[in-house]
């Protein structure tokens, strides 16, 4: 996998704005489109680059992305498995942490009601997988 690093391009004397995607792959720049966001304009560029190298969201995932410090931001094509697992991780850490303040006074139905909840977050994962190992 790659990430995508996009950043925003000002205009010159003979260009407009414009969107810089780059990855190890290549890199390709697009048009600012001022009908669009800041945000979606970066995400617009990163597509591109996934449609020029055919990294499309049926094999390679969603694309989600994040601000860096200097302003651009960066990409990355996210199976919904992998995000899914992200997703029940953050569960089961709150769970963990919550465990621990309410100790003892965590009841035996809380416990079934919170561990049957990881079951099906378990369920939907595998459901997840299946489905795009079947792809």
């Amino acid at each position: 996998m790659q990430a995508i690093e996009t950043k925003y391009i000002g205009p010159t004397n003979t260009k407009g704005s414009r969107i810089k995607a780059t990855a190890w792959a290549g890199s390709v720049t697009v048009p600012y489109d001022h009908s669009l966001s800041l945000d979606s304009n970066h995400r617009a560029a990163a597509l591109r680059l996934c449609e020029l190298h055919q990294w499309n969201s049926q094999h390679h995932g969603d694309i989600m992305g994040g601000d860096l410090k200097n302003g651009n931001s960066v990409w990355v094509l996210v199976t919904p498995s992998a995000y899914a697992c992200q997703k029940l991780q953050r569960v089961l850490d709150y769970l963990c942490e919550e465990r621990q303040m309410l100790g003892d006074s965590f009841s035996r139905d809380k416990k079934d009601e919170v561990f049957g909840e990881i079951q099906n977050l378990a369920r939907a994962v595998r459901v997840v997988e299946a489905a795009y190992a079947a792809a």
